[in-house]
């Protein structure tokens, strides 16, 4: 290694540590820029070292060198999740000066040397308007012990979680495959490596995994992009961020989580200047408060949050709408959501659990023994199986909490009576330990291979048997209140999103209809406004009030009325064709459309579509000046927004051209030119 650092003139090695602990030392007394890490050390190996080490007043950047990082793949993975940046096979001698200079060791400490100077911000790339997306975005960024993190955070996610996420997490292409791989084991979402073309699904987390930059695209897909050049590192935070601003169009929340440096601070700010939700880590948690710091420091983050609260966050995110439902009322899945939890509370310590021992032995004497040492003690069943036939049977009956198997037994073997244990899903975690008649290395060996959790010669001493025994039990016990405990969580987990789905629902809902209320249509007007100022794109609206009904009301009752309101709602939302388009209702009879990027010759094809519909309802109506049947009139208005120019003026135009489908003799729609003129289909 020093041989390829002499050939960066600008290198210098500070110092060199021959065990964790001295590095640990050594970093306190004389910090360098980089430490280059090896895992397996003596008194204490490259994890711990690196762990200690970021917790220390003084935290260095570290790149773990180790022989193959691919077959420490996981010891690298939990190096990173303490908080290491990279890492890097070691160089060998064999390579030559040529071999030296262009070494990824190099490389990499290039990389981490840009990270630590001042940041130069990615240019924004000027975007184009992307088709509506489908599911909600959540672009997480990480660095410096972001596995860990990451594990955290999707961890606690459920399946049925409602977004798509995108992660960019500092890591070489190399290892992106065998994180994704881990981090599906840490989750119940689905963590694969993103693809060029790939769109966020619901549920699904994508992972960038190339040395380029995973970036959002026109129309909601991802790809990968070598620009801009100059950034820190690859693939960067920034950039991500900075498309999710410029090309996505559906709602988006930006999570950046521990790390080393800035990035994703500043585009973390674009996308709550945007309107986005946007969280960061606080420093407590983080193994590196680096990222995050710079993203509390500019204000871009709407929340600051401890790791263990961020999942719920996401999950449980909820606008802040005085005019909603009553939130204090009772929602029968907030109650349950909170009786699971209380249920956790009600869970019983480990050792106030009895436990459960299962002797496998074909020799009576040693069972006596056994029976023997363990009679009188506190909460300790035994239960005796001298047939190796017999001893499956007896073990999903008895369901101990631990098994002590006989390695040698007529019939079948211990070894064999163990993989059969692991091969129950009933039994597959019980604790076995092994009884052998002598201490034998290789038969250790197997009994291990085969699945066992300790080993014993018999007939052991007592204390050692009795402690053993409580020990395996009390960690058997544990994972299955874990396992319980998650399954709880999950439960509720789930309940509470049903519950917030539910009162976003009541929120934006007509209570009569259906459709949108009259506070969603202003919202959503009003963005849609926005965004057509933004793109130069036109804007729609349509007006629709239901022809003399008050005379329907006085004639057949407000019960019809509700029911005749109801299927004009129906119908109105039925004609309409695309994603973006909005039905609402306005106001006591009146019913509103919002159709963005439409045409004058469209808009007036759909008014004539749903007021020829309504008529084809044939709702009776014996004093409608129209005819016997229910109508309506519809106005409606196209303009290209402006920034300067309030949405009231749209509102006031379709309001317009309604009233002259009034004066005209009712049941017609009109359509406005700008704000003032109009005439009729």
């Amino acid at each position: 290694m020093r041989r390829t650092i002499a050939r960066r003139p600008e290198h210098r090695v500070l110092w060199v540590a021959t065990d964790g602990a001295q590095a640990v030392e050594f970093c306190a007394a004389q910090p360098p820029d980089v430490v280059l890490m090896d895992l397996i050390m003596p008194r204490f190996d490259g994890v711990e070292a690196t762990r200690r080490i970021m917790a220390s007043r003084n935290p260095c950047a570290i790149l773990v060198v180790t022989s193959s990082v691919g077959a420490n793949a996981w010891r690298v993975y939990e190096a990173m999740g303490a908080g290491a940046l990279d890492a890097v096979d070691t160089p060998t001698l064999g390579g030559g000066p040529d071999a030296d200079a262009n070494h990824p060791l190099l490389t990499k400490i290039d990389q981490i040397g840009r990270l630590l100077e001042k940041p130069v911000a990615p240019r924004p790339r000027v975007g184009t308007p992307g088709r509506d997306c489908v599911v909600p975005l959540v672009a997480i960024g990480a660095s410096a012990g972001g596995p860990t993190a990451l594990a955290t955070v999707l961890g606690k996610l459920p399946a049925e979680f409602g977004a798509g996420i995108a992660v960019i997490q500092h890591v070489d292409k190399a290892f992106a495959a065998g994180m994704a791989e881990w981090l599906n084991g840490q989750t119940v979402l689905t963590v694969r490596v993103a693809a060029e073309g790939d769109r966020p699904r619901a549920g699904e987390v994508l992972l960038a995994a190339t040395n380029d930059h995973m970036h959002v695209l026109p129309g909601g897909t991802f790809g990968y992009t070598p620009e801009p050049a100059g950034t820190p590192y690859r693939p960067s935070v920034d950039v991500f961020f900075h498309s999710v601003v410029e090309h996505w169009r559906g709602s988006a929340i930006g999570v950046l989580l521990t790390g080393m440096g800035r990035d994703g601070a500043i585009g973390l700010k674009a996308m709550r200047a945007k309107g986005y939700h946007t969280i960061a880590q606080d420093a407590a948690t983080s193994a590196v408060y680096g990222m995050p710091k710079a993203a509390a420091a500019l204000d871009a983050a709407r929340v600051i949050l401890p790791l263990g609260r961020i999942a719920d966050e996401l999950i449980t995110l909820m606008p802040d709408d005085p005019d909603g439902p009553d939130e204090t009322k009772p929602i029968p899945a907030a109650d349950a959501a909170l009786e699971a939890a209380r249920a956790l509370l009600r869970t019983p310590a480990a050792a106030d659990v009895p436990v459960m021992v299962l002797l496998v032995d074909d020799q009576a004497i040693v069972a006596e023994a056994i029976r023997q040492a363990l009679a009188g003690e506190d909460r300790i069943d035994f239960h005796y199986c001298a047939r190796s036939d017999e001893a499956m049977i007896a073990a999903i009956q008895t369901r101990p909490t631990v098994i002590l198997q006989d390695l040698v037994m007529p019939g079948t073997d211990g070894l064999t009576l163990v993989r059969d244990y692991r091969a129950n899903p009933v039994l597959r975690d019980v604790p076995i330990i092994v009884l052998s008649t002598k201490e034998e290395p290789v038969i250790k060996s197997a009994a291990f291979a085969a699945g066992a959790n300790d080993y014993l010669v018999k007939l052991p001493d007592r204390i050692e048997l009795l402690a053993r025994i409580r020990y395996h039990s009390r960690s058997f016990v544990n994972l299955l209140q874990r396992d319980e405990a998650y399954r709880a969580l999950r439960q509720s987990q789930q309940q509470l999103l049903e519950a917030n789905l539910e009162l976003r629902r009541l929120t934006n809902s007509d209570g009569l209809t259906g459709l949108a209320n009259r506070r969603y249509l202003d919202e959503y007007l009003s963005a849609e406004w926005r965004r057509g100022a933004r793109e130069g794109t036109t804007l729609s609206f349509l007006m629709i009030d239901v022809d003399n009904f008050k005379l329907y009301n006085d004639t057949y009752g407000h019960v019809a009325g509700d029911e005749a309101l109801k299927r004009i709602g129906s119908t109105v939302e039925a004609c309409l064709g695309r994603p973006g388009d909005l039905a609402a209702r306005f106001g006591g009879e009146e019913f509103a459309v919002v159709l963005p990027g439409n045409s004058a010759e469209g808009l007036k094809q759909l008014a004539e579509k749903i007021r020829s519909a309504i008529e084809a309802l044939q709702v009776p109506h014996m004093h409608s000046s129209t005819g016997g049947y229910v109508t309506v009139s519809i106005g409606g208005a196209v303009v290209t927004p402006m920034h300067d120019v309030p949405t009231t003026t749209l509102i006031e135009a379709a309001d317009l051209a309604l009233y002259q489908a009034k004066h005209e003799g009712k049941n017609r729609a009109v359509i406005g030119e700008g704000a003032g003129a109009a005439r009729g289909l």
